[in-house]
């Protein structure tokens, strides 16, 4: 069975498991962003897929890589990560599971390291950046609340997330006595693994695909355990201390935007505790494309998002442009000219360093609202 050809009920039936809860069949879908002036913007609704959602329980599963591949000794079946339902299937990896076929699954995989009894939840990313991690690992918490007494559930994730990360795991209402960090290069026998499609991804014919349920319970749990910074906080996120998507004249951006109130912020130096109240009461968030824009999904409705980026091109799956669609954040892109650094020579769009034309900065500060001061 090769891996392209596998859908979460193919994995369920072929493992000895069973279906625990699926969703509403997938649809179509399409919507309109709004824009900074909190007026829907014109022109053609964005279209994408809201995915079928299920959630599986697999039984004597051996997990292996940073995707954790649940494989079944007895019937030699792989699935992907994002663990497709029937009409969205896996785009990722196929070569690489051919090539484990026509290598040797057992050989491949090694004696388990880990051998873990109690029943468990894998959060499962492709990349262990935080963007990846928010959208694809913590946002599956609502697939987690569909499994009868997940509350008692123990939570499997790549031991390559860093561990500040799991701040948001908390966030999200889960225990960290409850996680278990399992290696990403040698093999973990699991007794009994649920597992749940992903929210986010791309389907076969490349399509963008959406759960909003999924991310409008993400913002929702993270509201209800933790405490809001104590007014409108305006946030603006430097990518100094990154090696890529850097806003190289980001010191003359900022300068312009802090006589309006904004906090200058870096991931290596903020806290994520106090990130995640600054973000859940922000009014207005400016920040390069990566990471912070991913954070940008517990902001509030009504928090304006600005996203620096390198190039119109650019348009993915872990940032603030769908988070703005889905929640109706008002929202607008602004585009940089690239710059090449000596420390920076990939040639791919979505790593470009570049700057902002701070012409664009003074037009977007017409639009600003007069700061708040109280929390929401």
């Amino acid at each position: 069975m090769f891996f392209r050809d596998v859908d979460l009920p193919t994995f369920a039936d072929a493992t000895g498991g069973e279906m625990i809860w699926v969703g509403p069949p997938a649809q179509r879908a399409a919507k309109s962003f709004t824009n900074i002036g909190r007026q829907p913007t014109p022109g053609k609704p964005f279209s994408y897929v809201i995915p079928e959602m299920a959630v599986a329980k697999v039984r004597n599963v051996v997990l292996k890589s940073v995707n954790s591949t649940p494989y079944s000794p007895q019937n030699q079946v792989f699935v992907t990560r994002r663990l497709a339902y029937r009409d969205i299937n896996p785009t990722f990896h196929t070569q690489a599971w051919e090539t484990q076929v026509a290598g040797g699954v057992e050989a491949e995989l090694g004696e388990p390291v880990m051998h873990i009894t109690e029943p468990a939840f894998r959060l499962s990313v492709g990349n262990s950046n935080f963007g990846h991690f928010i959208w694809e690992a913590v946002a599956k918490c609502l697939m987690l609340s569909r499994i009868p007494g997940h509350e008692s559930l123990k939570i499997l994730y790549p031991d390559v997330v860093p561990d500040r990360y799991l701040a948001w795991i908390e966030a999200a209402g889960i225990k960290r006595q409850r996680l278990i960090p399992i290696p990403t290069e040698a093999a973990v026998q699991v007794d009994t693994l649920f597992i749940g499609t992903a929210p986010f991804a791309h389907d076969e014919n490349k399509n963008i695909v959406l759960h909003e349920e999924s991310l409008h319970d993400l913002r929702r749990r993270v509201w209800e355990n933790t405490a809001p910074a104590p007014r409108r906080e305006r946030l603006f996120f430097s990518r100094s201390d990154a090696a890529q998507k850097r806003c190289v004249n980001e010191a003359e951006v900022f300068a312009l935007l802090e006589p309006h109130g904004f906090r200058f912020l870096t991931g290596a130096n903020t806290s994520q505790q106090d990130l995640i109240g600054y973000v859940r009461n922000a009014d207005i968030i400016v920040a390069p494309l990566g990471a912070a824009t991913a954070a940008a999904a517990i902001a509030p409705a009504d928090c304006i998002v600005v996203e620096l980026t390198p190039s119109p091109a650019i348009l993915g799956k872990y940032n603030a442009t769908f988070g703005a669609l889905l929640l109706g954040q008002p929202f607008m892109r602004m585009v940089g000219q690239r710059v090449s650094l000596p420390d920076n020579t990939d040639p791919a769009e979505i790593y470009w360093d570049y700057t902002i034309d701070p012409a664009h900065i003074r037009d977007l500060i017409k639009y600003f609202p007069a700061p708040s001061p109280q929390a929401t």
